[in-house]
């Protein structure tokens, strides 16, 4: 039964601690001002002059479930935006890739230094293709967290 009590406690405290997190993020907080920096105050004022930390204004569960409505909307829009910036990277990479690949070979066909531009021509392409999976490992892992 102990046990039960301090999961629940426990939850009940990881749950405050990350509505306030949030309600900071999304610049719903109050400042308290000290006149030293510290862990405790990491923040400047440079209207104020002084250290300040930021501390998340109470409100109604109504208000937070809308602040939450909005944080959780614009965290998928970034995540989104990141996963199709990294979609057109790897394409572009992709894409040069095949046209070094392809200009070794017509360099091979038309020069006596056959070797040399072969050996360039395929390591643009297997450079590119390790691009390109990076990128894709990325966006998967970005859509993943988001």
């Amino acid at each position: 039964m102990y046990e039960i009590e301090e999961f629940y406690k426990r939850a009940e405290q990881e749950a405050k601690e990350e509505r306030k997190r949030i309600l900071i993020e999304c610049g719903i907080f109050n400042k308290k001002y000290s006149s030293q920096k510290s862990e405790d105050y990491p923040f400047y004022d440079d209207q104020a002059k002084r250290y300040f930390r930021k501390i998340a204004v109470e409100v109604s569960d109504e208000d937070y479930k809308n602040v939450l409505d909005y944080y959780n909307s614009h965290r998928k829009q970034t995540t989104n935006t990141a996963e199709k910036t990294l979609s057109v990277m790897a394409v572009v990479v992709l894409v040069l890739s095949v046209i070094g690949f392809a200009a070794g070979i017509v360099a091979v066909v038309s020069d006596a230094a056959l070797m040399a531009y072969a050996v360039a021509g395929v390591v643009t392409l297997v450079n590119g293709l390790a691009v390109f999976a990076l990128f894709r490992v990325i966006a998967n892992i970005s859509k993943k967290l988001g």
